[in-house]
């Protein structure tokens, strides 16, 4: 026959039981959060990256005479906004 667990039974079930899974939910969303941050951080370098070479080809097409201080001036505006 089932009984209902009492007071002490219920007691060690919150214990032994939803405590831990909710600390291991925790500590995996902790670490999912960690994964994904870790993988969006490349992301945002690649971007500052392709910048500083978009400016140096500008830099390099101006220095050549290739482009006007005017355009090279506008295109770096572009690529900095």
């Amino acid at each position: 026959m089932f009984m209902m667990p009492g007071g002490a039974e219920l007691l060690l079930i919150f214990l032994f039981i939803v405590i831990p899974i909710v600390v291991i939910t925790a500590i995996l969303l902790a670490i999912r959060f960690i994964i994904r941050a870790a993988k969006e951080k490349p992301k945002e370098d690649s971007k500052q990256t392709k910048i500083a070479d978009e400016l140096k080809k500008l830099a390099e097409l101006h220095d050549q005479g290739v482009i006007t201080d005017e355009e090279f001036n506008e295109q770096k505006k572009k690529l900095l906004r």
